[in-house]
């Protein structure tokens, strides 16, 4: 049984070391990664200055020289334009009062149907 137990005991030991060699390489990682991101605030600080630096330089190129009409001779829009839906008539020509007027001139003078009163209404 000693022997077992020594075998275990060597066991354990080389286990130990194992583990101790997994978490070592474990924290070098970690901190890699705390290295990492106690830079990304200046990295992303630099990035969005020399974007924004860029763009102005770009807005500054454009609005110097502007660029003749042949540029544009190619492009199309991606979309057709937004088509105007027919106009719809609310009412007939005929029963417009200017027009009334001036063909009723043979007619008889009474109102068409949309200028009669009801006998309800009265005029004041």
């Amino acid at each position: 049984t000693q022997s077992n137990i020594q075998e275990l005991v060597v066991e354990m030991h080389s286990n130990q070391t194992a583990m101790e060699k997994r978490v070592s390489k474990i924290e070098e990682k970690l901190a890699q990664l705390q290295l990492n991101l106690d830079t990304l605030p200046e990295l992303i600080a630099r990035s969005i200055t020399q974007v924004s630096a860029q763009q102005r330089q770009d807005a500054d190129i454009r609005s110097i020289a502007p660029r003749p009409l042949s540029d544009f001779a190619g492009l199309r829009r991606s979309t057709n334009p937004r088509q105007r839906r027919p106009f719809q008539q609310q009412f007939s020509l005929r029963e417009m009062p200017i027009y009334d007027r001036g063909s009723n001139q043979d007619k008889d003078d009474s109102p068409g149907p949309a200028f009669q009163v009801s006998e309800y209404e009265s005029v004041a």
